[in-house]
């Protein structure tokens, strides 16, 4: 994908993690909190997170200011953890990528953007572990971005800079697991669904592999 057009989406076929979960684990509790609106909008009529997951949280980063709608997006994920019993949450951060836009650049800006991230992050990190039961929970903590970026702050070319990506994992079978080698986007969808006891189907034609796997 080099765009966000999102020509030929079929999302009947491939829906998005949680509608997996939703599919086959009814009874287990689904979330997203994004502020990227073309995440979780009907276009169309077709959402890109399917209305079956059980609570969706939209906020519109260009109307409220990113860096104020990456703020909400985490006191709103810190509410979830601690006055319900989420089982699978999606959360969008999109604070980084605009200030990048912004700019024109992976400067001073961006860098700043990337540590109010990581605070955001660390924020709904320590909500997790202050939960009530977390000590008899199975938390795994997944963290990527779906491209990188050159050095005027653009992307979504096939160069190096911008196909580069990171995965990040905490908690479950990442205490220890090996270090995968050759992690891609695609394998972090299959990830959470292998932690959470969701069968991965051959005819879902999923490409991604559990980071996880032994």
């Amino acid at each position: 994908m080099t765009n966000n057009d999102f020509t030929g989406k079929r999302y009947d076929e491939f829906p998005d993690f949680l509608t997996r979960i939703e599919q086959l684990r009814p009874d287990l509790s689904t979330a997203v909190i994004a502020d990227w609106m073309p995440l979780v909008r009907a276009d169309e009529g077709v959402s890109t997170v399917s209305d079956a997951v059980d609570l969706k949280h939209e906020l519109d980063g260009y109307e409220l200011g990113w860096a104020e709608a990456d703020a909400r997006v985490a006191a709103l994920t810190v509410d979830v953890l601690t006055e319900s019993n989420p089982d699978a949450l999606f959360v969008y951060l999109g604070n980084p990528d605009e200030t990048s836009h912004e700019h024109d650049s992976i400067g001073e800006e961006y860098r700043a953007a990337i540590e109010l991230a990581d605070r955001h992050v660390g924020q709904i990190v320590a909500a997790v572990k202050a939960r009530v039961a977390f000590e008899g929970e199975d938390w795994l903590i997944l963290c990527s971005t779906d491209h990188g970026r050159r050095l005027d702050g653009g992307h979504g070319g096939d160069s190096p800079q911008e196909m580069t990506t990171f995965v990040l994992a905490s908690g479950g079978e990442a205490a220890t697991a090996p270090t995968p080698s050759g992690a891609v986007i695609v394998d972090v969808a299959v990830t959470a669904l292998m932690h959470l006891g969701v069968a991965i189907q051959s005819e879902w034609e999923l490409d991604g592999r559990s980071l996880l796997a032994r």
